[in-house]
């Protein structure tokens, strides 16, 4: 959601694990479509909680996903998480 402070956002997330690291970020040419976040968890297992339940963030369903940087290899796991507005028709 447009409207949502940091505090909020890390507030939704905070309850799988304890946080790293939360932001959102908004791009340009609108905020609805354009708004996404990241979080990143201190624990990989707290990724992993979260991207079993269902989140809301004021009232919206959110999309989790892996987050995986190049420096990666496909067995590490990073903890941190992307996150996207569930897109409504």
């Amino acid at each position: 959601p447009c409207n949502i402070t940091t505090q909020e956002f890390e507030e939704a997330f905070s309850r799988f694990g304890r946080l790293h690291n939360a932001y959102t970020v908004i791009e340009s040419g609108g905020c609805e479509e354009n708004r996404y976040g990241y979080v990143e968890f201190e624990m990989p297992e707290s990724a992993e909680k979260a991207l079993s339940a269902k989140v809301y963030i004021l009232g919206k369903l959110v999309q989790l996903s892996k987050f995986r940087n190049k420096e990666q290899t496909s067995g590490q796991d990073s903890g941190i998480l992307s996150i996207h507005p569930v897109q409504t028709v």
